[in-house]
């Protein structure tokens, strides 16, 4: 991981009335994430102001704190004995995923997940199912995915994989 000073400083514009315009870059490695910290008595200030260019996407986050490489993440995933793939996706509602259906690949943000009640063979019980994905595409798209196409789902957002 790189620290504050692989952000080099490369100018600064002095304004009137103390403030300044400063511009900081870095070149990072394919799979290498860059991390500055920030004075929080600027934060706002450096918030409102921020401008970011990139070849490729870029995750700004304002107070948080990465965990250690010895600690562990832990999510209250819904996977395993008894849960089945809707259970999984409405726990990870907010996420980026990828999804494989027979008609190809899905991927989008997890808006929430949708259950349908039917019956029960022949008798007169009625059992809610998991029927769908509702995911918001990167084109701003909210597409409803059937379940039954899903045969692979694969968490996208880097945070949620351990």
């Amino acid at each position: 991981m790189s620290s504050k000073n692989d952000f080099k400083l490369e100018k600064v514009t002095l304004y009137k009335n103390d403030l300044a315009f400063v511009s900081r870059s870095t070149i990072l490695a394919d799979g290498k994430k860059g991390v500055m910290n920030v004075d929080k008595d600027i934060k706002n200030l450096i918030i409102s102001t921020l401008n970011v260019s990139a070849r490729v996407p870029v995750t700004i986050n304002f107070d948080h704190t990465p965990l250690q490489e010895n600690d562990t993440a832990s999510f209250p995933f819904q996977i395993g004995s008894g849960n089945d793939v809707g259970n999984f996706l409405s726990s990870v509602i907010g996420a980026e995923v990828l999804l494989m259906t027979e008609k190809g690949q899905k991927s989008g943000i997890v808006l929430g997940t949708s259950k349908r009640r039917e019956q029960i063979g022949s008798s007169d019980k009625i059992q809610s199912v998991w029927d769908s994905v509702q995911i918001l595409n990167k084109d701003g798209t909210i597409e409803s995915v059937t379940l039954v196409e899903v045969s692979e789902t694969k968490l996208l957002d880097e945070s949620l994989q351990a």
